[in-house]
């Protein structure tokens, strides 16, 4: 659902976030789907974005994802840099994809199919 909202493939999300740590994923254990927290979601949404406008790596554009996030949209890396990120558009797209990807599709099965006896 989350890989649906963020138009991204769901196998290139898997190994972005086992391979990093995004604060507000929950790891199951195998067979468990993860759990994203809004925060999560958002951070995601702004790093891709930073992705596709900078050319940055996936590892840089979650790290300065997540300090934009942390100083309301706007980030200095260094002086006379300033980045500027309109977050609340992003969480606005992210909301309404949510919703319909919430409304479109039921959750996948998981596990064992069930015995019919």
């Amino acid at each position: 659902m989350v890989a649906d909202a963020l138009r991204i493939d769901p196998r290139w999300l898997d190994g972005v976030v086992a391979q990093n740590d995004i604060v507000g994923v929950h790891r199951g254990r195998q067979g468990v789907s993860r759990a994203f927290s809004p925060a999560a979601v958002l951070t995601i949404a702004v790093a891709t974005e930073l992705m596709g406008a900078l050319r940055l790596s996936v590892a840089s554009s979650l790290s300065l994802a997540r300090a934009i996030l942390l100083e309301d949209g706007e980030h200095t890396p260094a002086e006379g840099i300033t980045l500027r990120v309109d977050v609340s558009a992003i969480e606005r797209r992210m909301s309404a994809r949510l919703t319909e990807s919430v409304e479109s599709r039921p959750p996948p099965r998981r596990g064992r199919p069930p015995v019919h006896r």
